[in-house]
């Protein structure tokens, strides 16, 4: 299994808004802090945008803001990645081993994968994130 640059960038800008609470933030800070390319985010915020997974608001003071922070990384990635959560096609022209191959191979792995998923909680990682950042001493020259 491979998650694209997509759910990748998007578990990270949830995360970030997720630090940054309940107030709204540009696209270019995100982009800034997170040193990833603005043309992207705008398209990884639309798509969560569309999910219900964050809200925005135009203007100076706008831009992005999670809609909840009670979300798992599977309510992420289903919104950014659902090639990951939907079903396999057929694999050969014999219709019993299609079902007994999609039974206990490919089902049974997007459970699994589903359920790992649904133990991660955006909250977790955010705090785990923010948790860091106190620990992490700083230098001043």
């Amino acid at each position: 299994m491979r998650i694209s640059t997509k759910g990748r960038y998007g578990l990270a800008v949830m995360m970030k808004l997720g630090e940054k609470s309940n107030s709204y933030t540009a696209i270019s800070t995100l982009s800034n802090e997170l040193g990833l390319s603005k043309i992207y985010l705008e398209q990884v915020l639309s798509l969560l945008k569309s999910g219900g997974l964050v809200t925005s608001l135009k203007g100076p003071q706008g831009g992005y803001c999670l809609a909840s922070y009670t979300l798992t990384v599977k309510d992420i990635l289903s919104v950014l990645e659902p090639a990951l959560f939907e079903t396999v096609d057929a694999t050969s022209g014999d219709p019993l081993i299609n079902r007994i191959v999609a039974k206990r191979v490919y089902d049974s792995v997007q459970i699994k994968v589903g359920e790992a998923f649904a133990a991660v909680t955006l909250e977790s990682l955010v705090s785990e994130v923010l948790d860091r950042r106190i620990e992490t001493p700083m230098f001043y020259i």
